[in-house]
């Protein structure tokens, strides 16, 4: 997944340094975990493996070099969920390819539990009811969802999508209808279309992020949805 399709906002977690950073950190570089890296613009992100540790530091490997010196934002996976954090580089191990780095313990981590950004999937009777602000409103299939966001299914004809597809960013009022092991769950709010695709059906696939949303509704949802799935 594109760890940072997730927003910043869904880190609630701030871990300060000491014993809980440093059980993180060598759970990760014990199981050679991947990672993805991104600098101060878009095109410095790459991805690559925190491999060890190296006198509380951390080692990574990865085909792009880095520059020493640089401070760089880390996203990876642990058993708790996704965390973030920024870090130095500290050194270029030499004639190395991939190249091997040292990036400093970071002073603290944010931490993303996975119910925040695991989709889950619904029943295919679910649907969304998505008004974008020039009047035009369409209803389409639910995929799934996460306390995040969701994704849906939307069937348009060409000559319809300047008016029904929503711009990137553009943020739209949506009702979600929800079916789920025969029973029915509604949600409304305000979200904002992230990305989209097209699959070999002409259908647009497309992620939405929350902007404005009952917080204990959609918690109460999220938790009956993984209770169910849990069930099966």
């Amino acid at each position: 997944m594109a760890y940072f399709e997730i927003p910043i906002k869904e880190f609630d977690q701030k871990i300060k340094v000491g014993g809980k950073i440093n059980e993180l950190i060598e759970e990760i570089a014990q199981n050679i975990t991947e990672f993805e890296i991104k600098g101060d613009k878009d095109e410095d992100y790459s991805t690559g493996f925190i491999v060890g540790t190296k006198d509380q530091n951390i080692i990574i490997r990865m085909n792009n070099s880095l520059t020493p010196g640089k401070k760089y934002e880390i996203r990876t996976l642990s058993q708790r969920g996704m965390i973030a954090f920024k870090s130095k580089v500290l050194e270029k191990i030499d004639n190395t390819k991939p190249y091997i780095f040292v990036i400093e313990k970071p002073e603290h981590i944010f931490l993303c539990e996975r119910r925040r950004f695991h989709r889950l999937k619904v029943d295919s009777k679910s649907e969304v009811l998505i008004k974008r602000a020039t009047g035009y409103a369409f209803f389409c299939s639910l995929v799934d969802m996460s306390l995040g966001g969701f994704s849906a299914l939307m069937q348009i004809k060409d000559r319809m999508i300047e008016y029904f597809l929503p711009l990137i960013e553009e943020e739209i009022d949506f009702r979600l209808n929800i079916e789920h092991k025969g029973k029915k769950y509604g949600l409304e709010g305000k979200a904002k279309l992230k990305h989209y695709s097209l699959d070999s059906h002409g259908r647009y696939k497309a992620g939405f992020e929350f902007t404005k949303i009952n917080k204990k509704e959609i918690s109460r949802i999220v938790k009956l949805l993984e209770r169910k799935g849990k069930a099966k």
